[in-house]
């Protein structure tokens, strides 16, 4: 038995130990994917219907007197390319391939039904009552099939239309951190709503819907514990939000957000010890889902694992960057330890950086704070090194070198990054600031004066000029140009 058509990726994301998501979605081998859903049994009844075609295929090109049947090699030839490329991919999933394909399998079939010669013209073949009937039969079960197909396809579309606008909304609201308005959300809900009640069967529209709606009544957070205030009233949505979330999770028991949503709310809210096991097993089936691995992270850090949890964040943060800085800020800020988040972070300069310049400020990581700077300046120096290094690495080994007061070192990195990109007028400015630092009026003011054409209005930029021209230096400058 298989697991069901269209299951792979809700199912093997538990087998999946990459940190791609979208590597879960299809299987890169068509066959292997077909096994796992329709099981070798349905696998066996592909495999039949594969010989009829090529019975057929090989009847037609024999038959030499018919002109139509020499189109049987051009539809072989292409029916043997799809199978050699699915091999290595999913094309067939895309649904211009699938009726292509249906097409040319029943064009060779029909020709593989032509005699080999017409019957003659005076002959009458009389067809019976039953027979009659025993076609008709057929035809009307053929309609039936194919209506009930048309149909689930143009719910389909229109459920598929519907949440492209979802996705939309849903676009600006995590660029918002799920901040909106009661319009914003009664807006994405209802497309939503639309697309579940056009596909009722679909166990991620009908998770989504409700983490939707759970994000529109959880805005509201305490800003000392960071936990979600949920309004008495909003009590009722939050039971039915957990009522709908366990209908998605019969509906689909190997769809991992669902435990971890569902364990989140019960935990935070209801304080079942359910919560923390359904939190678990939503990791375990799903990986790949850097919320569930956050989630699992969280938990391990509430129940005293905290070495645990470098494995579940370092996941979450690889497979959605976004969340870096909450898992960093709750190594430094909520359990203190800072070596945690470096090892999260890995060689990520930036993260480093921030790391860095977050141990600068607590007491007693002094020490620390030394020790990942100058990791992040071996970091930096090494892609500096290479080749096609990008302007903005130089520009963050410069202010390194700054931050270290050593101007020479730095106004050099700094010239590098805009011979690379010269449109930068904070790099600029920097560097006017460490030459006239270095005792380079001329330079200082010249590298100002481009600030101004860059952006007109640079109050910075004319506070700079104005004091540096008070500076005999400048005068100097101007004599011996």
């Amino acid at each position: 038995m298989g697991t069901g058509l269209g299951t792979h990726a809700v199912v093997y994301p538990m087998f999946d130990h990459s940190t791609i998501a979208a590597l879960a979605t299809h299987a890169e081998n068509e066959y292997a994917q077909v096994m796992e859903e329709i099981g070798l049994a349905g696998f066996a009844i592909l495999v039949l219907f594969g010989i009829m075609v090529w019975s057929a295929y090989f009847r037609t090109i024999r038959r030499a007197g018919r002109p139509i049947c020499l189109s049987a090699y051009g539809l072989g030839f292409g029916i043997c390319a799809i199978l050699v490329h699915s091999l290595t991919d999913f094309g067939q999933h895309i649904p211009a391939n699938t009726f292509l394909s249906a097409v040319f399998c029943a064009v060779i079939l029909t020709l593989g039904c032509i005699r080999q010669k017409d019957a003659p013209a005076h002959q009458t073949i009389g067809i019976s009552w039953r027979r009659k009937t025993f076609l008709l039969l057929i035809f009307i079960g053929v309609l039936a099939v194919w209506m009930w197909a048309v149909i689930g396809a143009d719910r389909m579309r229109v459920a598929h239309n519907k949440w492209n606008k979802v996705l939309a909304i849903e676009k600006s609201l995590v660029e918002n951190k799920w901040q909106a308005t009661g319009a914003q959300y009664d807006e994405i809900i209802s497309y939503a709503q639309a697309a579940l009640e056009q596909q009722p069967g679909n166990v991620q529209y009908r998770y989504w819907l409700n983490v939707y709606r759970w994000h529109c009544i959880s805005q509201a957070v305490d800003p000392d514990t960071g936990a979600n205030i949920i309004p008495a009233d909003s009590m009722p949505i939050v039971c039915d939000i957990v009522e709908q979330l366990n209908e998605a999770r019969l509906l689909c028991p190997t769809f991992g957000p669902v435990y971890c949503t569902l364990g989140q709310i019960e935990k935070a809210i209801f304080d079942d010890p359910a919560g923390a096991e359904r939190i678990r097993k939503g990791f375990l089936l799903a990986p790949c889902d850097p919320v569930a691995c956050f989630a699992a992270g969280l938990l391990d850090i509430e129940e005293g694992q905290v070495d645990k949890s470098v494995e579940k964040f370092s996941r979450a943060v690889r497979l959605d960057g976004s969340f870096c800085k909450r898992v960093v800020d709750i190594y430094l800020n909520g359990i203190n330890r800072p070596d945690l988040a470096i090892a999260v972070v890995a060689d990520d300069i930036w993260w480093l950086r921030y790391i860095s310049n977050a141990l600068r400020d607590m007491a007693g990581h002094e020490a620390l704070a030394a020790e990942v700077n100058d990791r992040v300046v071996d970091l930096l120096e090494q892609e500096c090194s290479q080749e096609a290094a990008p302007a903005a690495v130089f520009a963050s080994l410069g202010d390194v070198y700054r931050r270290r007061r050593d101007n020479t070192a730095a106004i050099e990195c700094y010239n590098r990054a805009l011979a690379l990109d010269y449109s930068q007028v904070g790099w600029h400015f920097t560097l006017a600031k460490l030459l006239a630092e270095a005792d380079r009026i001329a330079d200082a003011m010249q590298e100002a004066r481009i600030c101004l054409r860059l952006r007109p209005q640079f109050k910075a930029a004319e506070s700079l000029i104005a004091d540096l021209s008070v500076r005999t230096e400048a005068f100097a400058g101007e004599i011996n140009p």
